[in-house]
This record gives C-alpha cells, structure tokens and sequence, in this order.
C-alpha cells in the first residue's frame, strides 16, 4: 500500500514539474511584456530562489559550508557562468517567442554529448545517434525558419532582432551546459543544488550591480501580478519544483523522471498560446515533436549503447 501511494505521488511530482518548468520561459516573457527591466527580473529571482533553497538545506540540515577562498576560481567561474546564461535567456525573450527558447533549451542533452565526445571523448556517437541529432536540428530548424520568422515577419519591422534573440537562445544553452560541465567534473564535496542555490544568491548581488550603471535598466517598484510571478517563479517552480523532482528521482530513477525534458517545451507552447497569445500552427506542433523525437533517439542510442 505504501509503494502504491509513493508511486501516486510520485506521478504527481512528475506532472507538477512538467507543468512548472515548462511554464518558466512563459512567465518571465509575461514580466518582460509588463515593462519590469529584464535586469530586475533576473535578479529578483535569482535572489529568492537562491536564498529558499539555501534555507531548504538548513532545514534539511544538509548543508555543508562551501569553502569559497578555497575554490574561489571555480566558485567566480561558476557565478560568471551563471550571470550569462541568466541574462542570455532572458534577452532573448525580449525578442523570440517562449516556445523558441523552450525548444532551444531542449537541445541541451545533445549539446552535452556532442561535448562529451568531441572534447572529452568520452562517448562514441554511434549511426542512431548521428540520425537523432540530424532530425533534432531538423525539426529546430523548420520551427526557427518556416515557422517562427514568418509570424514575426508581421511582428516586427527591423528582424534582426528575431535572429539576434535566437542567437542569444544558443548562448544561453552553451552556458547551460558549461554551468553543468563545471558542477559535475570538480570534486568538491558539496551537493550540486545546494552550489546552485550559493551562485544564485551571489549573482543576483552582481545583477543589481549591473542595473546601477545602466539608466534603461533601474529597478521600478512591483505591482501586485509582477510580485505573483516573481514568486511563482522563485518558490513553486525553482524550489518546490527542485523538491518534487527529487522525489521522482527516488521513486522511478533517472529513466523515467528524465522524461519530463520532453513534455515540458509542449507545456510551453500551450500555456504560451493561453497566457501571451503566441500562435501556434500546425507546423509548430510538427516541427516540435520531430526535435523532440530526434532528443529521444539520440538518449535512447546512447543509453542502449551504455547498457
């Protein structure tokens, strides 16, 4: 009975982190399009995120002290990396739909392994592979080029900036990966989350910085919808999304729960269409589950290969 119910709970945190996590880019394009400075935006949530989590693990009293002067050049890069892929996601919403970027970041397990193989070579990309990454890219590209640029062709009078945010999309995810790359290759003795939650409080400590110098980017007060998302984003998505995600990781194991990498960009196209009135076309339902069906062919390749 009792395997029964934390597998019904299990479930549970699955959906609930398909539906949060693909809602993340839906809402800071929301608090972008309410006029709150994208500086701003970055570094509220990177603050309260950063501190709920730190606070998780002082509850949990599994926080162990980071000795930062001792890895300060680890820790800096860390932050560097962090601020980078903060402020590339969030420009590019500026000028790319949230389903884009969604579908940009669900490239991230192949970006790794072409990672891992060519620069670390540790994997060997084998013909399904190969297969996989070329339909990924495949499906991306019709949703970038036949789809996506043909509704902001009608958006916008200058498109440099529909390709500038797709730009800015890809930097994001190199960043990503370089962030995932950094806390999983240095042995350091201390949870990955817990690290995660440090970087965050410190960045947006930096951001604030930044804002300072910037007359286009000075804080403004927040309404009470912006305060709403603004926690949204920090606590239910960020922490009790990182909680829930760690259930399922106890109950079905890195297989299943890795599953929600496919359904969260969909999650994103829907919510975008509900909340923002993004269009959403035949094609763009197409051209996302051919990139999606590429991702899963090359982890399925892989995965088979390792077994």
């Amino acid at each position: 009975m009792t395997n029964i119910k934390s597998k019904a709970l299990g479930y549970g945190c699955f959906i609930y982190i398909c539906i949060c996590w693909g809602t993340i880019f839906v809402f800071l394009k929301l608090l972008i399009k309410s006029g709150l400075p994208a500086l701003e935006v970055v570094s509220l949530r990177c603050f309260l995120s950063g501190v709920l989590i730190l606070f998780y693990f002082i509850l949990q009293k599994k926080a162990r002290m980071f000795n930062i002067f001792k890895n300060i050049k680890l820790f800096l890069l860390s932050v560097l990396t962090f601020l980078l892929l903060g402020l590339f996601n969030i420009y590019s919403l500026k000028f790319i739909h949230s389903d884009l970027l969604a579908f940009i970041n669900a490239l991230f397990p192949i970006i790794m392994i072409l990672i891992e193989s060519f620069y670390f070579k540790k994997i060997k990309l084998n013909t399904m592979a190969i297969l996989g990454i070329f339909i990924s890219f495949s499906g991306l590209i019709a949703l970038t080029f036949f789809d996506k640029y043909t509704i902001y062709i009608n958006e916008i009078d200058f498109n440099f900036h529909f390709w500038l945010g797709v730009f800015l999309g890809f930097l994001a995810l190199l960043s990503w990966c370089i962030l995932s790359i950094i806390l999983t290759k240095n042995d350091i003795n201390v949870d990955n989350n817990y690290m995660l939650g440090l970087i965050k409080l410190v960045s947006s400590f930096f951001i604030f910085l930044f804002s300072i110098f910037d007359a286009n980017e000075k804080f403004v007060s927040l309404n009470q919808e912006q305060l709403f998302i603004i926690l949204f984003l920090s606590l239910v998505s960020n922490v009790l999304g990182f909680i829930a995600f760690n259930y399922c990781l106890k109950v079905f194991g890195v297989g299943i729960t890795s599953l929600y990498a496919y359904i969260t960009p969909n999650v994103t196209i829907w919510f975008a269409w509900i909340f923002l009135d993004e269009i959403v076309t035949p094609l763009t339902v197409l051209a996302s589950l051919i990139t999606l069906s590429g991702v899963f062919i090359v982890n399925y390749s892989l995965a088979k290969q390792v077994r």
